[in-house]
């Protein structure tokens, strides 16, 4: 996943230098989705292993 984002990253770069609007929200958006699932991850994989 950090790959992608890294990639997605870049394209989001290349969006802005060419002031390519579409091309900055698709990534934006992209870039929102990643950052949710990773989160989502570790909190379900961290909300089971601190129960008491």
């Amino acid at each position: 996943m950090f790959l992608l984002l890294i990639g997605v990253f870049l394209w989001m770069i290349y969006g802005i230098v060419s002031a390519d609007i579409p091309v900055m929200l698709a990534n934006g958006v992209t870039s929102i989705f990643i950052v949710s699932i990773v989160g989502m991850k570790w909190w379900f994989d961290h909300r089971n292993t601190c129960k008491i």
